[in-house]
């Protein structure tokens, strides 16, 4: 025999559901799951691991490293890069945004005197899109490659 689930009497002393039938308990109990997942979800971010290597040209000027560290759309990031001496010391770091490097649109360090590592950290506010941030160095001499690094992490938005 088969009953109706609207024909079911709900008893809804302790739910606070609002519903007197089985049925009605299980749509209003469905409902508030699906609210309460749409609350959650808009809280919610997926993190992200970034790491990687490379070689920094010895150059007394800036020079592009050939490193670009991709910044996910709405997320909110943490990222160092550092370079070591290998065969030069190095003098700056300079993170951008955008094609050829240009003094207005850049984060970066210079010291004034050599160091064996230097470091530079960026740290987003929330972005809204997705950027590109290109790694530019320079060093007191001229030499060969120099070593790179840059380790951090991105929180970007679930939904």
């Amino acid at each position: 025999t088969l009953i109706n689930s609207q024909d079911v009497v709900y008893d809804d002393k302790t739910s606070g559901l609002g519903a007197n039938n089985v049925q009605n308990a299980i749509d209003k109990t469905c409902s508030n799951i699906d609210t309460r997942l749409s609350t959650i979800e808009d809280k919610l971010y997926t993190v992200t691991s970034i790491k990687g290597n490379g070689s920094a040209p010895g150059t007394v000027d800036y020079a592009d490293t050939g490193v670009t560290i991709s910044i996910p759309a709405k997320s909110y990031c943490s990222i160092t890069v550092s370079t070591y001496y290998n065969s030069a010391c190095p003098r700056g770091i300079v993170m951008h945004s955008g094609g050829d490097y240009n003094a207005e649109n850049y984060a970066g360090i210079e010291v004034p005197s050599c160091s064996t590592r230097l470091s530079l950290t960026y740290t987003s506010h929330y972005n809204e899109n997705a950027i590109d941030l290109h790694i530019y160095t320079k060093f007191f001499n001229a030499g060969g490659a120099n070593a790179l690094s840059y380790r951090g992490f991105c929180a970007t938005k679930y939904k």
